[in-house]
């Protein structure tokens, strides 16, 4: 085995984790019902237009982004944005079905952990984008037109491309008829700032793990 297929093994194994955990931020905003994060209302409103299930969904729109960028930036595209585009749907579907049988009559009755929730979620979405983005294995399809915004086109941070992402995506979702509410103005204000606080503290550790040197990610000099 070459040492270029034993390194991107190594980076598979180390983002693996982070997968069902970051569907678990976005199952967390789905299911308090409360408004997720733009992307996630922009998903919501497919799923009530289109009448396919919130995990199936998300997968779509991954994949319909991912075929968009093998035309406009197929660099960004590796292992780990395949990996994301297929598996965080069947993530989310799972959690949200766990959630169902844990709160069967919905969140609506318990307002302390409805509003928790989100706010969980926000938390959850921060730290996982924060913790994949360094490993420089491909991204994720929300966060290649946050790159190509924010670090490409304004030369400024990855918080302000996805600040401009969601305001866009957040004004589809509503047209949709998407929910939106207490989560959407959390995830809208905070996970973007979270993320430029929360990457560059954890990357190093993450590059560790990987086997990489700060200086040789793309993705931190991108």
């Amino acid at each position: 085995m070459s040492d270029r297929m034993k390194d991107i093994i190594r980076r598979t194994l180390v983002m693996l984790p982070d997968i069902p955990v970051m569907a678990l931020g976005v199952a967390m905003y789905t299911f308090a019902n409360l408004g997720g994060d733009p992307f996630t209302s922009f998903q919501q409103g497919i799923s009530l237009r289109t009448g396919i299930p919130m995990g199936y969904s998300s997968m779509a729109c991954n994949i319909g982004i991912l075929i968009i960028f093998l035309f406009i930036n197929r660099k960004m595209i590796h292992v780990g944005s395949i990996v994301f585009s297929f598996g965080l749907g069947p993530f989310i579907n799972l959690w949200l079905a766990l959630f169902e049988k844990i709160f069967p009559n919905g969140l609506e009755g318990n307002p302390v952990v409805r509003y928790l929730f989100p706010i969980i979620g926000t938390l959850v979405i921060i730290v996982t984008l924060a913790y994949y983005l360094p490993i420089d294995l491909g991204i994720q399809a929300l966060d290649m037109i946050a790159i190509t915004i924010g670090e490409k086109l304004l030369h400024k941070t990855y918080g302000w491309g996805l600040y401009i992402t969601y305001g866009v995506m957040f004004v589809i979702a509503i047209l949709m008829g998407a929910p939106w509410g207490f989560g959407t103005l959390v995830a809208t204000f905070c996970v973007g700032k979270g993320v430029d606080i929360v990457r560059p503290r954890i990357a190093p550790t993450i590059q560790k793990w990987c086997g990489i040197k700060p200086a040789a990610s793309t993705a931190e000099n991108s």
